[in-house]
Formats: structure tokens, sequence, C-alpha cells
């Protein structure tokens, strides 16, 4: 499977799905299957994008990524029966204008917190229709927090700064 990732680079996309696991049921034997496949990505995804008010944060000329990026895949099973998996807690921080990890998988139920590293204001915000959400802005040393109810794709932003 060959995907092409969108220069919204920067942007955080949470991966909710009701199971985060390699083995499957099938649905008609009802018993585990193995999962396999092959995952390529074409343009870097750690570039910023140009910026009109700061000239200095260009993006160079896009390359191939590197394999170090698989950390940033996720890969799930679109039709797949739902099976209960408890909630998680997890932290994706604001530290140097970025949020990391940049990509994260949750199971639906869970808590996602927005801890602020950075000595400058943050907003956590998202319009994605499984989980809209808007955090206001706090400064370093504050952490906000969201739970996903609803498996999805979830993008995140900072109104402070848009590359982010």
């Amino acid at each position: 499977m060959r995907r092409t990732v969108p220069n919204c680079v920067q942007s955080l996309a949470l991966i909710l799905a009701a199971v985060c696991t390699m083995v499957v049921v099938s649905p008609t034997a009802q018993e585990p299957a193995i999962v396999s496949g092959r995952v390529e990505i074409g343009i870097p995804v750690t570039s910023r994008r140009p910026s009109a008010a700061y000239p200095s944060r260009a993006v160079p000329a896009p390359t191939l990524a590197p394999e170090s990026e698989r950390r940033h895949v996720v890969v799930y099973l679109r039709d797949a029966p739902p099976q209960a998996a408890p909630p998680m807690q997890v932290a994706i921080r604001q530290e140097h204008e970025r949020f990391l990890p940049r990509v994260v998988a949750v199971t639906v139920g869970s808590d996602v917190e927005f801890p602020n590293d950075d000595p400058i204001y943050h907003n956590v915000f998202s319009l994605s229709r499984v989980n809209t959400f808007n955090l206001g802005r706090y400064p370093r040393g504050q952490t906000r927090s969201v739970r996903f109810d609803e498996p999805g794709i979830v993008k995140v932003f900072c109104d402070i700064h848009s590359h982010t």
C-alpha cells in the first residue's frame, strides 16, 4: 500500500481505534489471523511548512522520508469487528513549538494530556468531526486533557502558530 502524506505534516493526527492490535478476529471462524503488509512513505513528514510570518522557517525541497518516519505510522483495520480494550492515558507534549509524539494511537475512552513545555503560551484545538474541542491558551507548566469517546482520526492544532 502506498500513501502520500499531505503537506500539513506538523499537524497531529490521533488515531482512535476500538482495538489496536495486529491480531484480528476472523468474522467467519472467530479465530485469530495475522495481518501483514508494507508501509511506504513518499515524502518527509517532519519538515515544517513555510510561514509568511516567519520567512526563516522555510521547508527544504521534498525528498523521500527516512526509515525512522515509520514511528509516525498507524495501521488499522477499517471493518474489523470491535473488541473491548481498556482506555489509555497518553501525554502529547508541546515542545519546541511541536507536538511530541506527532502521531498517537489510543483506544476509545482514552484521555490524552497536552502539557505545555514551551516558554510561550499554547492552545490545542481540533475541528475534527469525531471530536471537536478547544482547550484555550495556557502557559508553560500547565496541562490540559481531552477524552476521546469515538473512534476515528482527530487532527490537532495550535492556534498560536498555525504550522504545528
